[in-house]
């Protein structure tokens, strides 16, 4: 299940799917953009690398904390 949060890419993602979203009309709408990311546009991939490397931070803290509780 994709949670409404569930967008960010992680690494090189967004440049290995941008060509195949572009190519098939598919549309990504987000808030910090203020509406549909333009796939051409060098600070919109800024943006998502940076969406993912905060995405991959929150998922490590989770498991820390899911660990921590799990072995108290």
């Amino acid at each position: 299940m994709v949670g409404e949060y569930e967008r960010a890419f992680y690494r090189n993602q967004f440049a290995l799917m941008a060509p195949p979203f572009e190519r098939y009309g598919v549309q990504l709408w987000m808030p910090e953009t203020a509406g549909p990311v333009d796939f051409t546009a060098e600070t919109h991939e800024q943006l998502m690398f940076n969406l993912g490397i905060q995405s991959k931070r929150e998922i490590t803290r989770t498991r820390i904390r899911v660990s921590t509780a799990m072995a108290a």
